[in-house]
């Protein structure tokens, strides 16, 4: 390689008004004439004017050219002062920058696409090796690497490291804090480790003996890796030989990549927890099956892949009897045990096409996978009898059991077709009145209980005419301070029996017959009455959550409803937040523009029971919501596995600017741990139960606003569940 020339020393010449030149210091240079007419001009113009003046010259041509800079000064009195120097190797360096400059820019463009591309389909090791080999090459050096922080910052562990020479990708290795605590330290406060000389500098020098000199690495350019100010890790460029100055557009491309890399891991994490949500809700804690809701969905999938009477799906489900005799005489842990075994025997004894979940207590589904004939669907059901009839052992005890079984095919008929999972309920629930242990298939006679449910509907109009629908209100307080922040509006029936009938016993039946509209519209008429009242009387603004059904938000009138009541009742929309389950919004074509108008027209939006529908954290990215309210199953679950899932989805919605409500605290533990989990309010029985519009008018008045630390919250829950009547 070629020694690069030496820059020529600056001369010093005097030019005279008539054109002579002396040198007055220097080595004289030989000028072509274009360049000594240039040079008179401007002395005679810096001689007249009193302005310095430069222009610019290049001798020679090609690779060996030398540029000059001419630099005229006038002085009191002629001649004029000119200093020409050199400038070939900054004029190379300005164009050297500018030319790195560009190739950074298109390489950090392609990487970009490349690792969006390989993000896109999943496949995040892949993304992760493209960008090291892609950024080796960028920055011409021999080792790119990605190193992964613990999280109790005492080691990190390579992702993926790349060695230019060979190609070769690995991964594996670890870097320990205390081994080297300046590097660690460094990590914590500087955008980039830009190390000219690796061996000496003392961020990095504890690696020389271990790393730097067996490997024959110079120097080193480290940019770490942070995602929401948190640091996750950082990206290594490591270069042979001597040690090597990094420009500035290197080190911001360093940097470029280093936060590629975090956007990478964050959608990794991101995907990781959606799987786990997903699984969560999806799978049966106790026997690792699938529960209800997915067999739920299963049975909706196959329906929908039916094209004709052979395709139909059948379904099975399995009842264990007696299974509260065992429950009683050895306790739950035995009965959970023998429910894990059943399961075992019936994952045996169905075929690979089948699907098998726990949906309840003591049952078991099996959607059948093939067309099944009802020979053959009774054959495979005494087999499972069979197989569930062998003695297991549990707690040294030898039990025998014996199961119910229901099998509806939705060939047979159109209630079967339409709702096959009720008519195989219906048909466990004949195999059981008729003493258990038997096999029943669904027919149309078992819709006996269709007559009870039309005299369901009949009282439910009677009782809409009279009033008989009403709000309890349960508070939403705040854990910081036990406040009151709002009540939830909970559908009731005063029923002329006498009883108040919670939702679960009639809403289903009033969601099916169109009922839930008018019911809603009713009992809304009456939260805004009482938001109107208790500010009038309290002088404050009292806000109330209104749950959707999902009739009710898909009917054409929904606006127009909302906002008539609203504007009768003189209430401000920005009290009302309505609230609508997962499923509803998921199953709803026109779910973003409706939710957006009810956002134009005041109201706040929260998504109710966060985790049990069918579109988990999609939800908080597509649509522009208020308050998440994580579903009770969550809370209960905390001290068994649950705790992270409640602290992802509470980090998750903080960071998209969501409020945060935990429903179905029931105890002091679990208000302090979503509290110290940074959920901003809880709902649940242990802060207060449901109650009717006048004992919330009692409490609020009593109550007010003011505070109550937690450790004070638990007498006033106490309070709460004296002022509200069971139900």
């Amino acid at each position: 390689m070629a020694r690069p020339r030496k820059t020529e020393p600056d001369l010093l010449l005097a030019i005279s008004p008539d054109g002579s030149v002396d040198v007055l210091s220097g080595k004289p240079r030989a000028l072509t004439p274009r360049v000594f007419r240039q040079l008179v001009t401007h002395a005679e113009s810096t001689l007249a004017s009193g302005r310095q003046s430069r222009f610019r010259f290049t001798r020679g041509r090609g690779p060996g050219a030398r540029q000059f800079e001419v630099t005229l000064m006038p002085v009191q009195s002629p001649p004029a002062l000119a200093v020409i120097r050199e400038v070939t190797s900054e004029q190379n360096a300005r164009a050297g920058a500018a030319r790195i400059r560009r190739n950074l820019i298109r390489l950090s463009q392609a990487l970009s696409l490349s690792s969006r591309r390989l993000v896109e389909h999943d496949d995040f090791d892949v993304a992760l090796r493209e960008i090291t080999a892609s950024s080796a090459t960028a920055l011409s050096v021999l080792q790119a690497s990605i190193w992964i922080l613990s999280e109790d910052w005492s080691r990190m562990e390579c992702r993926e490291h790349y060695h230019s020479g060979t190609q070769a990708h690995s991964s594996g290795a670890i870097l320990w804090a205390t081994q080297f605590p300046a590097y660690f330290e460094a990590l914590r406060s500087e955008r980039t480790i830009a190390a000219v000389d690796a061996r000496t500098d003392p961020r990095t020098a504890d690696f020389r003996d271990s790393y730097l000199d067996p490997n024959n690495i110079g120097a080193m350019l480290d940019s770490p890796i942070r995602r929401m100010g948190r640091l996750r890790g950082v990206v290594c460029f490591e270069h042979a030989g001597e040690p090597r100055g990094w420009t500035t557009e290197e080190e911001v491309f360093a940097a470029s990549v280093a936060d590629m890399i975090a956007l990478i891991l964050e959608e990794e994490d991101r995907r990781h927890v959606l799987t786990r949500l997903e699984r969560e809700v999806n799978e049966d804690s106790l026997t690792g099956l699938a529960n209800r809701r997915a067999m739920l969905q299963w049975i909706e999938e196959s329906a929908t892949r039916a094209f004709s009477k052979e395709d139909a799906p059948s379904l099975m489900i399995v009842e264990i009897d007696r299974l509260e005799a065992v429950n009683e005489a050895l306790g739950h842990t035995a009965g959970d045990k023998l429910l894990h075994q059943c399961a075992r025997s019936l994952a045996d004894g169905i075929r690979g096409a089948d699907r098998l979940a726990r949906i309840g207590g003591d049952q078991f589904a099996i959607l059948l996978g093939a067309p099944a004939e009802h020979d053959a669907a009774l054959a495979m059901a005494r087999r499972i009898q069979d197989l569930l009839h062998q003695p297991m052992e549990i707690d040294g005890r030898v039990i025998k059991v014996q199961a119910s079984i229901g099998i509806a095919f939705a060939a047979d008929g159109p209630e079967a077709s339409k709702d096959l999972y009720r008519c195989a309920s219906l048909a466990t629930s004949r195999a059981k009145q008729r003493g258990g242990g038997r096999v029943e298939i669904f027919k149309p006679s078992m819709h006996d209980s269709a007559l009870q449910r039309l005299n369901l509907e009949a009282e439910m109009r009677q009782g809409l005419d009279r009033g008989e629908f009403e709000p309890f209100l349960q508070p939403i307080l705040s854990l910081s301070d036990g406040t009151i922040h709002s009540f939830e509006a909970l559908l009731r029936w005063r029923h002329p029996c006498g009883r108040i009938i919670s939702p679960g016993e009639f809403l289903n039946e009033a969601e099916e017959t169109g009922l839930s509209i008018p019911i809603g519209w009713s009992t809304l008429r009456q939260v805004c009455s009482w938001i109107k009242t208790m500010q009038s009387t309290t002088g404050a603004p009292v806000h109330v959550s209104f749950n959707l059904s999902q009739k009710q938000f898909q009917s054409p009138d929904l606006l127009d409803r909302l906002a008539s009541i609203v504007h009768h009742a003189q209430v401000d929309p920005g009290l009302i937040q309505i609230e609508v389950t997962e499923t509803v919004v998921s199953t709803y074509a026109e779910t973003a523009l409706r939710l957006a108008a009810l956002k134009t027209h005041g109201f706040a939006l929260a998504v109710d029971d966060f985790g049990t529908g069918y579109s988990s954290l999609s939800l908080l990215h597509t649509f522009a919501l208020d308050v998440l309210k994580i579903d009770r199953s969550f809370i209960a679950r905390m001290d068994s596995g649950g705790l992270e899932i409640v602290r992802t989805i509470v980090a998750l919605a903080r960071a998209l600017g969501m409020k945060v409500v935990a429903e179905g605290i029931e105890t002091v533990h679990q208000a302090r741990q979503v509290a110290e989990l940074g959920c901003e309010y809880g709902q649940g029985y242990w802060l207060g139960k449901p109650m009717d519009i006048h004992a919330a008018a009692s409490l609020l008045i009593h109550r007010g606003s003011q505070p109550a630390p937690l450790k004070r919250q638990e007498k006033q829950a106490a309070e709460l569940r004296e002022l509200a009547p069971v139900n």
